[in-house]
């Protein structure tokens, strides 16, 4: 009997320790960030061929979207940096959903100037009057000047026309971007040349609608189809550059003496003194004798 209680307590020892062991090695870390990196090649949106290059991406999970903010190169001086923001809104797999909602709703015009103080602060931003479109459809976009700095706010939002089976989901998407010396055709070049990179594997979802039908007119004769224009616009006018004035330096020159004139002499002509000639002496003609 003692030695059955004895291997009885040996075993609730071993057993405890064992336990305790068990639970220091299965522990992990987690951060409590709600954002995480991810690698450049699996944004959302590329810029166009040229640049701006993506330098870091980071995403987050909402519950009906996931968002990147996608950081781009910059050469300005304007505090902040240069981004776009994407926002894919659909039905998420619960795995990649994170908790908390994002409102899906397009923005609304009154509210685009707040969001543009906060994200190019320190400029005065001025809504574009211009309408344009790319190739996903229109967009709208403010400009600001600060110094030889031209800033650029883009919006855009993706979304068809709902139906009973499809075209469901949408795509949101912020462009801030800031350069120096840069035109208003160079920073919407950008707005113009994005590619979405990023889709839901979901036969329902469909931001971008029906493709568009081929226009009746195209290849029939008609009116003259030019290149796209080359016009010049610009939403804010640049600031008046001071060119420093050039002082020309004359070289003074010292006036030349007048020249001497001599005067006539005036009065009869006074004959030399005696024994003095300037000339020598002409005999006079012989005296011709009078005729008989």
């Amino acid at each position: 009997m003692p030695t059955k209680r004895l291997f009885a307590k040996v075993g609730i020892v071993v057993g405890f320790v064992t336990a305790i062991a068990g639970c220091s090695q299965g522990a992990s870390i987690h951060t409590s960030s709600v954002q995480k990196s991810v690698p450049a090649d699996t944004a959302y949106v590329l810029p166009p061929p040229g640049g701006p290059a993506i330098v870091h991406v980071l995403e987050r999970g909402y519950s009906n979207a996931i968002q990147q903010e996608i950081s781009l190169a910059t050469d300005s001086s304007v505090a902040g940096q240069n981004y776009f923001r994407v926002k894919l809104f659909g039905d998420l797999d619960p795995k990649e959903a994170g908790d908390g909602h994002t409102s899906s709703r397009s923005l609304a015009l009154t509210n685009i100037g707040s969001e543009m103080r906060s994200a190019v602060r320190g400029v005065a931003m001025s809504k574009s009057p211009y309408f344009v479109q790319n190739r996903y459809g229109p967009f709208g976009y403010g400009i600001g000047r600060s110094g030889n700095d031209l800033c650029l706010y883009g919006w855009q939002n993706l979304r068809s026309r709902p139906a009973l089976i499809g075209n469901k989901g949408s795509v949101d998407i912020r462009l801030r971007l800031c350069g120096t010396n840069a035109t208003e055709r160079e920073l919407l070049a950008v707005m113009y040349g994005y590619t979405v990179n990023a889709y839901l594997s979901d036969s329902n979802w469909n931001p971008y609608g029906s493709p568009p039908a081929v226009p009746e007119t195209l290849g029939a004769a008609g009116p003259d189809v030019y290149p796209v224009a080359n016009n010049e616009f610009q939403t804010v006018a640049p600031e008046p550059t001071v060119t420093p004035r050039r002082v020309r330096r004359v070289q003074r020159q010292e006036a030349p003496p007048p020249p001497v004139v001599e005067e006539e002499p005036i009065g009869p002509a006074v004959p030399p003194p005696p024994g003095v000639s300037d000339a020598p002496a002409v005999p006079p003609p012989p005296v011709a004798e009078a005729a008989h």
